[in-house]
């Protein structure tokens, strides 16, 4: 029997950050209120309507390679990525950027600016359940506990975040859930440990970790273990995962970064090979 090694669902990142780009280029011209508004939190905001604020970003130029077609699509205004789940059956859902209040999130948090997101679907009839979720829908919510000039001022970081949150929404989009309702409302021990939970903070953990490390071809075990140590997410889910999914963590996380390690090494030796053939330095 063939074992594969436990990694993060592949997902298109470049295409999230151009989604991220165009999110953040609008978010400004949904963040205009009266000057003496500007200082308060976006949910106290005169005209603010927390059911009816937000947008479909404007996304219309980002091009998404499908592995089943042989050439790149363009993606529809206000639509997901085009992509496919983990068995290749195509996935396509509108994205929608909202606003939530978290007034307890912190600057040194995983997230203060983003409040997080979720992804809905068609789920069947109680008396024709579909077997998996089939997402339609992702949002994405700004946390309106910040201030209109906060997030204005902070767009970078803003953008930083909804990355994060994008790739955790749409390794769910990928995967494959289990239309059975999770009971884990008030439980975070059970929140934390639910299958495609753990998948899709794995792939926040690795994304983070690799980006702490830099040059991922160079990685140590040492390096690793301190960029694991210091995931602003890792340390919000690692003290409610059980022993058994933390182990799972860590070997996608570690699977991850060599992954990496041998991405960079060939683009380093192609870019050298490039370089000496075309006397180009």
């Amino acid at each position: 029997m063939k074992i594969l090694a436990t990694r993060p669902i592949p997902v298109d990142k470049d295409a999230i950050r151009k989604v991220v780009s165009a999110i953040v280029r609008e978010l400004p011209s949904h963040l205009r209120f009266r000057p003496d508004d500007m200082d308060n939190p976006l949910w106290m905001a005169r005209g603010f309507q927390k059911d009816r604020w937000g947008f479909y970003p404007n996304v219309p130029d980002v091009l998404i390679s499908r592995p089943w077609l042989d050439e790149p699509i363009s993606l529809p205004e206000g639509s997901w990525p085009d992509t496919a789940d983990v068995r290749g059956v195509g996935v396509s859902a509108m994205l929608r950027l909202s606003a939530k209040s978290d007034p307890r999130a912190t600057p040194d948090g995983p997230r203060y600016y983003v409040f997080g997101g979720h992804v809905k679907g068609n789920v069947g009839t109680p008396t024709n359940p579909k077997r998996y979720v089939e997402p339609d829908n992702v949002e994405v919510f700004i946390n309106s506990s910040r201030t209109p000039n906060e997030l204005l001022g902070n767009l970078d970081k803003v953008g930083r975040e909804l990355y994060s949150v994008l790739i955790h929404e749409a390794t769910h989009v990928r995967d494959l859930v289990r239309t059975k309702p999770a009971q884990y409302g008030v439980d975070p021990k059970a929140y934390y440990n639910e299958p495609s939970e753990v998948r899709a903070f794995m792939q926040q953990v690795a994304d983070e970790v690799i980006e702490a490390i830099g040059a991922p071809e160079l990685a140590t075990g040492v390096m690793v273990t301190k960029a694991i140590q210091h995931s602003k997410t890792w340390n919000r889910i690692e003290p409610h995962l059980n022993a058994s999914n933390r182990r799972l963590l860590l070997r996608g996380i570690g699977t991850a970064v060599m992954d990496a390690r041998i991405v960079n090494r060939v683009a380093s030796a192609w870019l050298h090979d490039a370089r000496r053939l075309t006397g180009v330095r």
